[in-house]
């Protein structure tokens, strides 16, 4: 029970971000970018470079199927806003790093949420 209810607690936390950045994309780019930034080392742990090296499986191991997979949404929400804010190499790295994660976990039998 414990175990879901920590799971219960990421997802929200995700869905509270992703509401942020997105409300802030059109408002203030920069500041929903800087959103991103931290709202992506709250939920994962790990800094938006650091991310990027470890790779989709680095992901799967450290932060295990079930966060990482969580994690999901929240990736493609931070892309847009550094999209927004001009920061195309970010984003392109982010857009990669999901669609590989998405492909890991799929291999792997894992069930991605649309």
């Amino acid at each position: 029970m414990e175990r879901r209810d920590y799971i219960e607690r990421q997802i929200q936390q995700i869905a509270e971000a992703i509401a942020r950045i997105l409300g802030l994309s059109v408002q203030n780019p920069a500041e929903a970018a800087r959103a991103a930034d931290e709202a992506l080392g709250r939920v994962t742990g790990f800094p938006l470079g650091m991310l990027l090296r470890l790779g989709a499986s680095g992901l799967l191991r450290t932060l295990g199927p079930e966060r990482a997979i969580a994690a999901i949404p929240l990736l493609k929400a931070s892309a847009e806003a550094f999209r927004a804010s001009g920061r195309g190499s970010e984003q392109a790295a982010l857009l990669a790093l999901t669609k590989d994660l998405e492909g890991a976990a799929r291999d792997r039998g894992l069930t991605i949420p649309d």
